[in-house]
C-alpha cells in the first residue's frame, strides 16, 4: 500500500474545519478550465502516515477531472490543478447546517485548499494558509 504523507491533514480532507485553512464556497478554478488536470497517479488506497492511528484513503476517479476520495465513511471530491508549474489541490465536501432541533435544514458545499507535490508512491499535500493569502490579497 502507498503512504500518503500529509503536512496539513486539514487542507486535503478537512479533518480540522477552520483553523487556519483556506475554505471558500467557490472552488478555485471551474471544473473546464484548461488549468484542470487529472493525474491517475493519485488513483488507488493510501494510507495517512502523519497521524498515530491509521487512516485509509480510497482514492478513484469520479468524473473526467474529478477524483472521489472515501475515507472512514466520508466521502469528498478533489480536482489537481497546474498553475505555472506548481500543482494545486481543491477539496470540496458537502455540508449540513442543523436547527436548534437537530433537524437538516440547508445543505451547502464548502473547499479548501492547499498545495500538492506528486512522487512515486508518495503525495505531499500542504495546506493553503489562510493569513498568508490575506497578507498577499492587501498588498495587491
Amino acid at each position: 500500500m502507498r503512504k500518503f504523507m500529509i503536512a496539513a491533514l486539514a487542507a486535503a480532507l478537512g479533518v480540522l474545519t477552520g483553523c487556519a485553512a483556506v475554505e471558500s464556497r467557490n472552488p478555485l478554478f471551474p471544473e473546464n478550465a484548461k488549468e484542470v488536470v487529472f493525474d491517475p497517479a493519485l488513483l488507488g488506497k493510501w494510507q495517512d502516515v502523519t497521524d498515530n492511528e491509521k487512516t485509509i484513503y480510497q482514492v478513484s476517479r469520479l468524473d473526467e477531472s474529478g477524483y472521489a476520495l472515501d475515507y472512514e465513511s466520508k466521502f469528498a471530491r478533489a480536482q489537481l490543478l497546474k498553475v505555472h508549474g506548481v500543482s494545486l489541490v481543491d477539496v470540496s465536501y458537502l455540508e449540513q447546517e442543523s436547527d436548534d432541533s437537530g433537524l437538516t435544514w440547508h445543505y451547502f458545499t464548502y473547499h479548501m485548499f492547499g498545495k500538492a507535490r506528486i512522487e512515486p508512491d508518495v503525495v505531499h499535500l500542504t495546506a493553503m494558509d489562510k493569513e498568508w493569502l490575506e497578507k498577499r490579497v492587501l498588498a495587491t
